[in-house]
């Protein structure tokens, strides 16, 4: 991973996750979230590598993790591609070992947690909220169409849904076995929709992208020969 990205971080909200994970003694299907987390995020660095994009940043968070690339993308087609990528590994690998479950019924304990991680964060990060990769490709989509502030309008409707449901869970669980998980995912969706310097990063025009691009070379070429 570090010959795909410069450098890694970590969200607060991962760490307080982590936190609660090891006292409440989940600890291993903690880090077998983070191994699945490292395979889905690696497939979107190489998938983003052979399309030619430079990566960044790798930030964990409490819903997976997040790629900064040093560019934006080229066409629709490209950010769809790259953002569902990961998803479909995930899923692929987990009906792989449900494959194997079949074949050797032993081997079930041992990667039940692998395959229930798998699952859990292809299904949420193809919710159409951002920054997970659903709210990426709708975007996308609606980038297509010449509409991708509606697509922003969008994600921000559907993270303020999701938030609500996952604070009435959390709420509900306090007759059960509280599950601060949910709080955490709320609080994490929610403050992506009002970062606005960060929001800003979505209002872009692959053509207008790509003029900019044209010109800063052109201006390059101009200093070379001046």
């Amino acid at each position: 991973m570090k010959y795909l990205v410069n450098k890694i971080n970590i969200h607060p909200l991962f760490v307080v996750l982590a936190i609660i994970m090891v006292i409440t003694g989940n600890s291993l299907p903690f880090f077998t979230y983070i191994l699945v987390l490292l395979i889905h995020e690696t497939t979107h660095a190489v998938v983003a590598a052979w399309f030619g994009y430079k990566l960044q940043n790798l930030t964990f968070m409490p819903q997976g993790a997040m790629l900064d690339a040093s560019e934006q993308f080229k066409t629709p087609m490209h950010e769809i591609v790259v953002a569902l990528s990961a998803p479909i590994v995930n899923i692929l690998i987990a009906f792989i070992f449900i494959g194997i479950w079949w074949l050797i019924p032993e081997s079930y304990i041992l990667t039940e947690q692998f395959v229930h991680a798998n699952i859990f964060i292809a299904v949420f990060n193809l919710l159409p909220i951002l920054p997970l990769d659903g709210g990426r490709t709708m975007l996308a989509i609606c980038s297509h169409h010449k509409k991708r502030k509606l697509g922003v309008i969008l994600t921000t409707v559907f993270a303020i849904i999701t938030s609500v449901v996952l604070l009435i869970l959390f709420v509900l669980s306090f007759w059960g076995s509280i599950n601060f998980t949910f709080i955490i995912m709320a609080i994490f969706l929610l403050s992506g929709q009002f970062l606005y310097e960060k929001r800003n990063a979505y209002f872009y025009d692959y053509k207008f992208n790509e003029i900019i691009k044209i010109l800063e070379k052109r201006d390059l070429g101009k200093k070379i020969h001046s």
